[in-house]
Formats: structure tokens, sequence, C-alpha cells
């Protein structure tokens, strides 16, 4: 199995709080961690380096992540997009794995379930 440094994950949210927090624990974890605070910039983001993981936040002003999904797995379709959002019911995470996000994680973010979905992510780069 590959190691968390190996790996660099962007993080997407409009929420400087969110970033903040998220960007601590996958850097603690090991994980080399971009962040961006909206959909254009996530795409920005994504041309200037390799990126492995991104998690996703859906609700964001301009373009929200289903908008923003689609974009990404066109553009580095070996990129794997853990898509987040705090809505209830199964209409975002249906669309966003039909879009091609590789896993969906509900807001509020338990963070052992963040950590192990980024796990399952980045060992399924290695298997590509």
């Amino acid at each position: 199995m590959a190691e968390p440094a190996e790996y660099t994950i962007l993080v997407v949210d409009d929420e400087p709080t969110i970033r903040i927090y998220l960007k601590m624990a996958l850097s603690l974890e090991g994980y080399d961690v971009v962040v961006a605070s909206d959909g254009a910039d996530a795409l920005i983001q994504a041309s200037k380096q390799r990126i492995h993981v991104v998690f996703l936040d859906n609700d964001m002003p301009g373009l929200s992540g289903l908008d923003v999904l689609p974009i990404l797995h066109r553009d580095y379709p070996d990129v794997a997009i853990i898509m987040a959002s705090a809505e209830a019911g199964t209409g975002i995470a249906t669309r966003a794995m039909q879009a091609g996000a590789f896993d969906c994680i509900r807001k509020p973010i338990d963070l052992d379930d963040l950590l192990e979905i980024t796990a399952r992510a980045c060992e399924s780069k290695t298997q590509s």
C-alpha cells in the first residue's frame, strides 16, 4: 500500500473553517493538501498540479460541486472525487455517482468516515 505522503488531496469548500479543519486533519495523516474556496478555484488548482483525490463540497456559490464534478471527471479521469453535501436524501449522491464521483459523504463530516473513504480512494489509485 502506498503512503499518504504520495497523494495530493484538493479540498474544495466555501466555508473557511471546514477547509482549515480538513486540511489540518488530512495533513496530520500525512497527505499533501491543497485548498480551494469555490468551484472555479478548484479547476485552477487542479490544472496547476497533480491531484489524486478531490474532496468537493456541493453547496457553493457560483459553480456548485455538481457543476464542477463532471468537468474534473472529464479533464482528470484518474482523480477520485469525493462529493460532500448537507442535503438530505439520496438525490445529490445519486447524481454525483452518475457524474463520476468515487464516493459521497454527508455533512456534517465524520472525520473517521472521511479518512476511511480517502484511504480507499488513494488505494484505488494504486490499483489503476
